[in-house]
Formats: structure tokens, C-alpha cells, sequence
């Protein structure tokens, strides 16, 4: 977090109305002063002559200096503004301001953060008490948001605040948007594509598959998803789902390697006091799973690859998230139309049209 101090500038008079507002307190033949050598340097007479024609020169200014007062008024407003303002000036007074957004910003954030923090706490502890008070889930949130301060190294970004600092495939950190895209087997055909502002997967398993099946209006067979969507959640939600709509889950619970491959089932029985991720993990040990699970790098990574490659897809033009999200929809779409030629062909895309 950074702090921001208010900066206190006068601002300069640049109007020519400024001029005139001076002038009208100004009597010329009272306040003109001239230095006593002046007459050693102006014949006699001249002096007299000088003054007059300089006073007479000055009065008529005065109806043109209170004509451009009046316009400039009817203008800029009778006190001016920010457009009197010189151009450094006024970036500097911008600049001020989007800061000042930032700070903002960030202390929201970090309030919304400390806010969602104490209220699953709060509802956890409920829940081993054997009660449930949404009241005071309320209140313990709304007290950990009012004090909740941002980190020192807290940031926000300028150009895209709607974006996130997160980590690529390299390990580098950048400034981005996390791209979803649920894809087809067959034709790799992408049937959903979103962008989220967090760095983790894990939050978008359920709302991916149901975009999915609204695009298509069916639920896919399998779901094979890496280890980035594995958690408590998600595979509570995997259980019901294979329930509810026949969808069978393979979700990694560990991170692999490039070339690193599903170690085999043990022997032994599961027991029966295993957790649902100890029974996921098991499951992609078996001769299903393993060959199921192998699958899905042949799917939907070249699909990212050739987005990247083919479209350029690795940097987004628009700014904001919704920006970002319609750019990739607009990619995925564009990705969508090539597999669709190339496995129906001009007839094929003309018979869809109809």
C-alpha cells in the first residue's frame, strides 16, 4: 500500500478576465508612478502627453476586457474551471485522483477479503457448535471489514484495474485475467469460455460445466479437469453432479509433471472412513481412470496452443473484464468457425446457416 498526501498549488490567474478584475480597482491617474529620471530622457511636454495617451489606451480597454469577462464567465463559470488550469497542472490534479481511486481500491479489497474470511469462519464455527446465527455471520464480517488494512506491498493497476497480478506458465508474474474454455472431444469445439479475475481455478468447476450444458443443452458425459480445480467444494459439487446429471468427474488432486504419469491403484481395499479426495485420487489410479485422465492434454491444451499461435490470443487488446471477456469469447468463436470448416467443410457451414 502506498500512502497519498494531498498537495496543496494556487492556481495561477491565466484569464484574461483576471486582467480586467485588477484593472477595475486600478486608477490610472492616481497609481501610475513614474521614476524621476524619467524626465531627464523625455523632452518637456513629451512626459505629459505620454501619460495621456497611455490612460486614454487603458480606459478603452476597459469595455473589451469586461466583454471577455462576461463570455469567459458564460464559458468556464464565474469561478473557472479545470480547464483554466495549464496542462501540467491539470495532469497533475488527474494523476492525484487516480491514485486516490487506487487507494480505494485496495482498501476495498482488502475489506472484502478480511469481510468473506471471517464470515466462513464464523459459519465453520457454527456448524462444530451445532447452530446456525446469519446475524451474527453479518456482524463478525462486518467487523473484521472495518479492520482490515491492506498489505504494504498491496497494488492496483492503472491501465486495467479490473485485472490481477498472477503467475504464467514460465513462473513470471504478470498483469492478467485467468481464461476458462470447456472443450469437446471429438472436434475440439469449445462449448464455454469465460475470463475471471482470480488467479485459481477452483471457482469456476461448477459454473463452467453449467455454460456448458446451457450452450449445448447437454450435460457432457465426463468432465476431466487438472489439479488447479481440486478442492473440498468441488468435489462435493463433482458427487452431485454425477448424481443429478450423469456427469462423470476425473479431477486430479496433485500436480504432475510435464511427463509424468498417474501412478497405478494400490491393492489394498479403500477404506471405508476415506475422504473424497483420497477417493478421487484413488479412482484415477484405476485402468479407467488413468486412461480417461491421459486424455485431456490431447483435448483442451492444444486448443489454448493454437488460440495463442493462430489468433495471437496470448494478449488481450480491450481493458476491463468484460472487455477481456467478450475479446475471448470473440477468440473462441473465430476458433470454433476453423474446426467447423475443416471437419464440414463450405457445405457443411452453408447447411448450418440454413
Amino acid at each position: 500500500m502506498f500512502e497519498v498526501e494531498p498537495i496543496e498549488k494556487s492556481r495561477p490567474q491565466t484569464r484574461t478576465a483576471a486582467a480586467d478584475k485588477r484593472f477595475r480597482a486600478f486608477d490610472p491617474h492616481q497609481a501610475l508612478l513614474l521614476p524621476p529620471s524619467l524626465d531627464d530622457w523625455l523632452p518637456e511636454g513629451h512626459l505629459a502627453r505620454f501619460v495621456a495617451d497611455l490612460v486614454d489606451e487603458i480606459l478603452d480597454l476597459g469595455p473589451v476586457l469586461a466583454d471577455t469577462d462576461e463570455a469567459e464567465d458564460a464559458t468556464f463559470g464565474v469561478d473557472g474551471k479545470d480547464t483554466d488550469l495549464p496542462a501540467e497542472l491539470d495532469r497533475r490534479e488527474k494523476r492525484l485522483a487516480r491514485l486516490q481511486a487506487a487507494r480505494a481500491q485496495i482498501e476495498a479489497e482488502a475489506a472484502d477479503k478480511a469481510r468473506r474470511h471471517a464470515e466462513d469462519k464464523d459459519r465453520r464455527r457454527q456448524a462444530r457448535a451445532g447452530s446456525s446465527d446469519e446475524q451474527a455471520v453479518t456482524a463478525a464480517g462486518e467487523a473484521a471489514a472495518a479492520k482490515a488494512r491492506p498489505k504494504p506491498k498491496a497494488q492496483a493497476n492503472f491501465t486495467d484495474p479490473d485485472s490481477r497480478i498472477m503467475k504464467n506458465s514460465d513462473g513470471a508474474y504478470i498483469q492478467a485475467y485467468n481464461a476458462q474454455a470447456v472443450v469437446d472431444e471429438a472436434h475440439q469445439v469449445i462449448t464455454a469460455a469465460d475470463v475471471t479475475t482470480n488467479a485459481s481455478d477452483a471457482l469456476n468447476y461448477t459454473t463452467m460445466l453449467d455454460q456448458s450444458a446451457a450452450n449445448t443443452a447437454t450435460h457432457p458425459k465426463q468432465a476431466l479437469v487438472d489439479a488447479g480445480y481440486c478442492s473440498e467444494t468441488n468435489l462435493e459439487a463433482a458427487r452431485d453432479r454425477q448424481l443429478a446429471c450423469s456427469t462423470d468427474t476425473f479431477m486430479a488432486t496433485g500436480r504432475l509433471g510435464h511427463d509424468e504419469q498417474v501412478p497405478p491403484t494400490p491393492r489394498r481395499r479403500i477404506p471405508k472412513d476415506a475422504t473424497l479426495k483420497e477417493r478421487m485420487a484413488r479412482r484415477l489410479r484405476t485402468k479407467p481412470g488413468r486412461k480417461a485422465y491421459s486424455r485431456r492434454k490431447t483435448i483442451v491444451e492444444p486448443v489454448f496452443g493454437q488460440i495463442m499461435t493462430c489468433q495471437n490470443g496470448r494478449q488481450l487488446l480491450l481493458r476491463g473484464e468484460e472487455g477481456a471477456r467478450g475479446e475471448w469469447r470473440l477468440l473462441a468463436a473465430c476458433h470454433n468457425l476453423r474446426k467447423i470448416f475443416r471437419h464440414a467443410g463450405t457445405a457443411g457451414i452453408a447447411a448450418l446457416a440454413d
